[in-house]
């Protein structure tokens, strides 16, 4: 059976070959669920509000992509994230 698939799904089905994740609309619940699979970083989002905001974009499959993520929803959404010495960080809401 052959099948038509889009270019963003393409895109995404292809990412992994460049060690890379490809996320279009997906809930930041999903994207920090698959990006938790390649670091030792423990994410938790707080606010369950956030659980569903629609996130975009391509990660590196490891630390740094996770690091990114966060980097992202600090700079770009401003979204805070705390930190704490036991190697967690939270989601926890949007700046007032």
């Amino acid at each position: 059976m052959i099948r038509e698939i889009n270019p963003d799904q393409l895109t995404r089905l292809l990412a992994w070959r460049s060690s890379s994740l490809y996320f279009q609309d997906q809930p930041l619940a999903d994207v920090v669920s698959e990006l938790m699979r390649y670091t030792t970083l423990k994410i938790e989002i707080s606010d369950g509000r956030l659980r569903d905001l629609p996130i975009g974009g391509t990660f590196q499959a490891s630390p740094e992509g996770a690091e990114a993520l966060l980097t992202s929803l600090h700079d770009g959404f401003g979204i805070t994230i705390r930190r704490d010495r036991a190697g967690h960080a939270y989601i926890e809401a949007r700046a007032r």
